[in-house]
């Protein structure tokens, strides 16, 4: 068990700038360093203002649930929370006082400790002390109670729980106002937040929850404006839009002060929201005359737009306050949806004190130490690598890419480790340039990740307690890449574990939320909108909706009754119609018929929708064939002269229900990615193309089958998914990648070459970045043969030739490849063109000589070896393939 901190005294530091541990008055270093990865990954609670009598037992408590204990005092909080990096803050005593007022204020005010949620032991249930505490940065209320473990169990499980909370927030659910304060202590505090009474006609309170401006008015207004459905105990719905990522801020000009600050943005990456392009462009100009990246977009970009966007990873979004109540508000949502712009902070600005008509240039004085203030953390990063010490951070505070983004500027050679109770990941920086990565499962240390695929994981985490420390060699190197390079390959890969935030179904906008189904509240919060394989978009009922609040359990059994009587008496009625419709007409209109003046009530859609479907289900043919939707059939052949059964010649047998069904596509993607491990590809194909026709739309089921199309070696069909991918979401590498990786298999270099560089971002002019493109293809092949993922190091070794085509090692290592895969003809072509290139290659001749033995040519197999062997006489490969050959004589 790690030492434990009793009381940290630190000394005076510059505001928001974490130090390193070291520089606190205390016996030891921090324990965080020598942690194995499995400590480092326990979560750690900084007790704020404890007495002497509880502290003792509350860490004796919190012990048993493997959650270690820091104190400190009311007036050193703030620079602790920054050192130490802990998983929860818990104010007691003096410092839960006026719920934590005063040291909240403080805590919000930078963003390095903002980040941290905290909570507050008091037994204060009065409903202003509740908002109190929310609106100035509380995530939960403990009461205090007298059984210290009952205490202790609810702070570990927050220490647990909140980080990773993810999809659990920005749903909708309804409750009344007591019921959606209590919701609201549970949730974090930052982002936006949106009420609306349960009538539908009247418009949204939206109020913005950050620091820079007072929100005491926002939430009295927001008391007073509902006070009604209070006495009435009327529903409510609200929905809560944040990601723990990034700091929310209101631009208030009475409270920036401007003499002495820091105030420049040279190196801000920042991204500009606005309707009004002459306003956008003059703000973009000035920002960008003071050394700031600005990316200008619409609210409501288009798909590629968003791309570019999520390119530039930029620190900070600036858009209108009067924005946020419509367009704007859904470009937000569908940024936090994001596992990369997920992380920018917001700054929120009123746009008549920043530009107008008659300002000839606009105001940014007080504009630029907000971005500052912002972007501090950036910089904090940056000036802690500079001094060559160890230190510990938060993943939350910036989120991965900005974390790398920044570390990556410093000089000095540094090794950032992240640990997540998912994942444990490492990478090494040196020089401007990712130099290796690498991953392993925090359960299971023995599944490894390396490269790309490893920084694929650590993006789609969403928090982590992260230590970063200078080195003299780095641990791997099988990255050696720009920063931009580096992330976008990772972007290609399909990341090892589920992202802690799912992403939608389409780039434009969130999918929208699905009524409740009954009985689901009944499920388990563990299974409940459980997230397995990769980022897809899946209809499970959000979390959020299980709140259905302010119903007695009498009446609710009133109503299911009420339902199941409407359906029944519906099915009847329906019955009979089709009873009386003449055989003659055709299903489909019975069917409209029938569904045309079915309005049920939302309490009763399940029954309706089943008594709906009961007549038409009987009166169509059970054994008519389920028609293809049209496609176009694959253009070209796979070299290897395979063509994998087709969607409909696997599916037409089986007469399936047509319609478009989410949720059971979603389970086939899982079927057929279990059926895919366990090797039974033919399963696999079949569920594959059951999700893409219960789910056309779900770019991810596209992506899945082109990767099903590419191990069966059919390259034409595997393109053609690819490409409906890519239509369906412009901004998925993924589904470039695997464009390109069909494309090849057809013959069409240009295109798959094009594809490949789309996916990466890499301009085809920039040699630099090319020829680390090019690097990074050969390291992953050559990686994935040593690990023998044949099929992963064939797809690199393709996109290593088409990039450059005179490269030996790409044409060598491809031949080997495809001996290992059996296709002995294939294999000689591309032996035979390495040794175009060098016909006094060693390694050459052996592969060409593996390739004519697995097409029976025994005596030219042994001339090619022989010949490897003279060229090279220390050459084993070749020397053991002879005296193999001659004992089989």
């Amino acid at each position: 068990m790690r030492p434990v901190r009793s009381e940290v005294p630190p000394r005076a530091a510059q505001a928001g700038v974490p130090r390193p541990i070291t520089d606190l008055k205390t016996n030891r270093t921090s324990a965080r360093r020598s942690a194995s990865p499995t400590a480092l990954a326990e979560p750690t609670v900084l007790l704020v203002g404890s007495d002497a009598g509880f502290e003792p037992a509350l860490r004796v408590a919190l012990a048993r649930h493997r959650v270690y204990v820091e104190t400190t005092t009311a007036s050193a909080a703030v620079e602790t929370v920054i050192v130490t990096a802990p998983d929860l803050v818990l104010l007691a005593n003096e410092a839960a006082a006026d719920g934590g007022r005063a040291l909240l204020t403080k805590l919000a005010a930078s963003p390095s400790s903002s980040v941290v949620p905290v909570a507050i032991l008091d037994d204060n249930p009065a409903l202003d002390q509740r908002l109190q505490a929310f609106r100035h940065g509380a995530a939960a209320v403990i009461p205090r109670s007298a059984s210290m473990d009952a205490i202790a169990e609810q702070i570990a499980r927050l220490a647990r729980e909140i980080p990773e909370r993810g999809e659990a927030l920005g749903q909708v659910g309804e409750a009344t106002l007591s019921e959606f304060v209590n919701a609201l202590t549970s949730e974090l505090r930052s982002g936006i937040l949106s009420v609306q009474p349960g009538d539908a006609s009247q418009e949204p309170v939206r109020l913005v929850l950050g620091s820079g401006r007072p929100l005491a008015a926002f939430i009295d207004d927001f008391v007073t404006r509902v006070r009604r459905h209070v006495v009435h105990a009327e529903p409510l719905k609200y929905e809560f839009d944040d990601r723990a990522g990034g700091t929310v801020k209101l631009l208030d000009p009475t409270e920036l002060d401007l003499n002495g600050a820091d105030t420049s943005v040279k190196g801000l990456r920042v991204a500009l929201a606005d309707d009004d392009s002459a306003r956008a462009d003059s703000v973009a100009q000035e920002l960008r005359s003071r050394g700031a990246t600005v990316v200008v977009t619409d609210l409501r970009p288009s798909d590629a737009r968003f791309a570019r966007l999520r390119q530039a990873d930029p620190q900070v979004l600036i858009a209108g306050e009067q924005h946020l109540q419509g367009h704007g508000y859904e470009l937000l949502r569908r940024m936090r949806k994001d596992t990369r712009l997920r992380w920018a902070s917001l700054l929120v600005v009123k746009w008549e004190e920043v530009w107008s008509d008659t300002l000839s240039v606009p105001a940014l004085g007080r504009l630029q130490a907000a971005l500052r203030s912002l972007a501090e953390a950036d910089t904090s990063l940056v000036d802690l690598a500079a001094r060559g010490e160890a230190f510990d951070t938060r993943l939350e505070i910036t989120g991965p890419a900005r974390l790398l983004r920044s570390l990556v500027t410093t000089p000095k050679a540094v090794r950032v480790t992240i640990a997540n109770p998912r994942l444990t990941a490492s990478v090494d920086l040196s020089e401007g340039l990712v130099v290796g990565a690498s991953a392993h499962a925090s359960h299971d240390p023995s599944g490894t990740y390396d490269g790309a695929l490893a920084l694929s994981g650590l993006l789609v985490l969403s928090s982590g307690r992260v230590h970063v420390e200078p080195v003299q060699q780095p641990a791997v190197t099988n990255v050696m890449s720009t920063i931009d390079v580096a992330l976008n390959m990772a972007d290609t890969e399909t990341a090892p574990i589920a992202p802690s935030i799912p992403m939608p179904h389409s780039p434009s906008l969130p999918p929208p939320p699905q009524p409740a189904l009954p009985g689901a509240a009944g499920l388990p919060d563990e299974l409940s909108g459980a997230e397995v394989w990769a980022p897809r978009a899946s209809p499970h009922a959000p979390r959020g909706s299980r709140r259905l609040l302010g119903i007695s359990k009498p009446m609710a059994a009133v109503l299911v009754g009420l339902a199941c009587a409407q359906g029944l008496l519906l099915a009847w009625f329906l019955g009979s119609l089709a009873r009386r419709a003449p055989a003659s007409a055709p299903p489909s209109a019975l069917s409209v018929a029938a569904a045309a003046p079915v309005s049920p009530p939302a309490a009763s859609s399940a029954a309706a929708q089943l008594a709906t479907a009961a007549p038409s289900a009987a009166a169509s043919k059970p054994d008519a064939p389920l028609a293809e939707p049209p496609r176009k059939a694959p253009v070209g052949k796979d070299e290897s002269g395979t063509v994998a059964p087709t969607c409909a010649s696997l599916l037409d047998p089986l007469h399936l229900d047509q319609g478009n069904f989410p949720g059971a596509a979603y389970e086939q993607q899982a079927a057929g990615a279990k059926a895919l491990v366990q090797g039974k590809v033919d399963e696999a194909q079949v569920a594959y193309c059951k999700a893409v026709r219960w789910d056309a739309k779900n770019p991810q089921a596209h992506i899945d089958l082109a990767q099903l199309f590419l191990i069966r070696k059919d390259g034409a069909a595997a393109a053609e998914e690819a490409r409906a991918a890519a239509a369906l979401d412009p901004s998925s590498g993924r589904a470039q990648s695997l464009l390109g990786d069909g494309l090849v298999r057809i013959g069409d270099h240009e295109g798959a070459k094009a594809a490949w560089l789309l996916a990466a971002g890499v301009d085809p002019s920039d040699a630099v970045k090319f020829k680390a493109l090019l690097d990074r293809n050969l390291h992953e092949a050559e990686a994935s043969l040593k690990k023998k993922d044949v099929a992963r190091a064939e797809r690199f070794f393709r996109r290593a030739i088409v990039l450059e085509p005179d490269s030996l090692e790409a044409s060598r290592g491809l031949a080997a490849v495809l001996n290992q895969l059996g296709d002995g003809a294939a294999a000689m072509r591309w032996a035979q063109r390495a040794l175009t290139r060098e016909p006094r290659d060693p390694d050459a001749h052996v592969v060409l000589g593996d390739a004519l033995l697995l097409l029976g040519d025994k005596p030219a197999a042994e001339r090619e070896w022989r010949e490897a062997n003279r060229l090279d006489p220390s050459n084993l490969l070749a020397q053991n393939r002879i005296r193999r050959l001659r004992n089989l004589h």
